[in-house]
């Protein structure tokens, strides 16, 4: 069972990376459901320093998918093994701090529910977070 957690939520981790690869490499589908509307709506432009963060985020949410998959993986690094249970409590916190959210723009507690991104914010992305937090507690703690 744990194989099937932790496989499920690297593949989830590895397709947000591909999304965010695409939307860096210049894509344009589903990028208005991504950014919250006041980006929108202050004229913020998709220019360099933005494609620069989604490619980082890219990598990061690759890397995160990675440390899903490591366990599963028998490459010998025993000295990454002590590390790995560490950065795996960070990225359960992280995803619950993201699915409570900042009160403004994201999460289950913001004030702005209007718009697109509002909408997928707590259908979608915000039970993601959690479902990947309490889902990789269970794995870690059981």
């Amino acid at each position: 069972m744990k194989e099937l957690i932790l496989s499920l939520n690297g593949f989830i981790f590895f397709s947000i990376s591909l999304m965010h690869f695409y939307w860096a490499f210049g894509g344009r589908y589903g990028l208005v459901a991504a950014i919250p509307e006041r980006f929108h709506a202050e004229g913020m432009k998709f220019g360099f320093p933005m494609k620069l963060a989604t490619l980082f985020m890219a990598f990061v949410f690759g890397f995160i998918g990675f440390t899903y998959v490591f366990p599963m993986l028998d490459f010998g690094m025993t000295w990454l093994q002590k590390y790995h249970n560490t950065f795996t409590f960070f990225i359960i916190g992280i995803l619950m701090i993201r699915a409570i959210g900042d009160f403004n723009f994201v999460g289950f507690f913001k004030k702005d529910k209007r718009g697109v991104f509002a909408r997928n914010d707590s259908k979608y992305y915000a039970p993601l977070c959690l479902y990947l937090a309490l889902s990789t507690l269970c794995v870690v703690v059981f």
